[in-house]
């Protein structure tokens, strides 16, 4: 297929990426994401086929699913189903979220991961802008541009990919080998955050991010429930 079967809507993201826009399927009501790469910069061609390699073998009801791809002049595209919002602007506007909410949210994304890494793959980048929501409220996990399969051996990584805050400590000191017990610790900063409105360890720079998870514990509040607070505890160790 390609890009003459969809009909570009309007910009629902955009980054250092390229952007997402909401799209539809010609002669159709069916409502699509797609994301335009773009093939300017070093190792893009490479990375937009890992995304889509990945994405192409997955199949699960909380995992956003693929449906397309295509490549124009300028952009390589990525076409998904479409997701009615994120976490993140559910956050923006709600601040925080109840404890049997993020329960409801946490087993979809506990359900995802275990999918992911029964077949040897990390998500690398749990952050609540990877979290979307769709028309019937389900989670589906998406984003897997710096997903990457396992060494089949050792069943580990070397490579730094994800977003600062959400990084496990194992990544953030020194980027030393990790594995899919990584992705467990930003799930449990993502579920964090969702409770206190703010991720457990935040900071203005790399270097003071580093410094803050080094020397610092972890905050509960005393409105958490020690069942909750313990659970968040065993992501974040």
């Amino acid at each position: 297929m390609s890009e003459q079967k969809y009909i570009l809507l309007h910009v629902i993201g955009e980054g250092s990426f390229g952007r997402v826009f909401k799209g539809r399927l010609r002669y159709s009501g069916h409502v699509v994401a797609m994301k335009y790469i773009s093939k300017h910069g070093k190792g893009k061609d490479t990375s937009f086929m890992d995304e889509v390699e990945v994405l192409r073998s997955l199949e699960h009801e909380n995992i956003i699913q693929f449906l397309d791809y295509f490549e124009t002049d300028s952009d390589f595209v990525v076409v998904t189903e479409f997701g009615q919002s994120d976490l993140s602007k559910l956050l923006e506007n709600d601040k925080n979220f109840s404890e049997d909410e993020i329960h409801w949210i946490s087993r979809q994304l506990i359900y995802a991961l275990k999918y992911l890494h029964d077949k040897n793959i990390t998500h690398r980048d749990l952050k609540p802008q990877n979290i979307l929501i769709d028309s019937n409220g389900t989670i589906k996990l998406c984003d897997f541009g710096f997903a990457r399969i396992l060494d089949q051996n050792s069943g580990v990584m070397n490579s730094v990919k994800g977003t600062p805050l959400y990084m496990a400590p194992e990544i953030i000191n020194g980027g030393r080998s990790y594995d899919w017990r990584s992705d467990l610790w930003s799930l449990g900063a993502l579920l964090y955050e969702l409770y206190v409105g703010k991720p457990p360890f935040v900071a203005e720079s790399y270097g003071q991010l580093i410094h803050i998870l080094n020397n610092t514990e972890v905050y509960y509040p005393d409105g958490m429930s020690k069942h909750f607070a313990s659970f968040l505890q065993g992501l974040l160790q």
